[in-house]
């Protein structure tokens, strides 16, 4: 056996040295995933926190209000009337944001929230599947309830990237271009 060990000796020394490697590996991406999901974990701390708290409560009590306009809206029967009403719900929600300087304010807040979250998951700073659990949900409903909103901003304000990362992380859920037909001209 003796032999044998001194033998192989430069085999063992190489596997040890191998195997300390691939320990190593696996400390450093395992702290490196523990890094972006603290990441994650401080910027949903901010989003339930002052100002982003204020401003979620805000518009979701506002999107609670519309609810009785919405429901107001004839429900589609023909592919002219899904227009039709797809126009009204354009017209109440670019209407109701903009009529109130604070609720743009918030509205836009929370939009640059998201961007921001969706900028820090494409360049691996921050760990996308728990952003997703976390703030997916969220994201989805801002984006599906103030769609026209971004509509008006990206077209008739001509900011052509208004949103688009937070529409991304949401999902891509905000089609913009079933409202762009219904805006006024530049």
């Amino acid at each position: 056996m003796e032999t044998w060990l001194r033998n192989n000796e430069h085999t063992i020394k190489t596997l040890g040295v191998l195997s300390a490697a691939v320990f190593t590996l696996f400390q450093y991406f395992g702290h490196i995933n523990e890094s972006r999901i603290q990441q994650t974990l401080m910027l949903y701390k901010e989003f339930s926190s002052e100002p982003l708290l204020s401003a979620r409560n805000s518009l979701l009590k506002e999107v609670e209000a519309w609810w009785p306009e919405i429901e107001k809206i004839p429900k589609p029967e023909t592919p002219e009337s899904e227009m039709a009403q797809k126009k009204k719900w354009e017209e109440f929600v670019v209407g109701r944001v903009n009529s109130n300087t604070e609720l743009v304010a918030q509205t836009n807040t929370m939009l640059e929230f998201f961007d921001a979250l969706q900028i820090c998951t494409e360049n691996d700073i921050c760990d996308k599947a728990s952003a997703q659990e976390l703030l997916g949900i969220s994201a989805k409903e801002l984006m599906e309830n103030f769609c026209p909103y971004i509509a008006y901003m990206r077209y008739i304000r001509n900011n052509d990237t208004f949103a688009n990362k937070a529409n991304a992380f949401a999902g891509n859920t905000c089609h913009v271009e079933a409202y762009k037909q219904f805006l006024l001209p530049r």
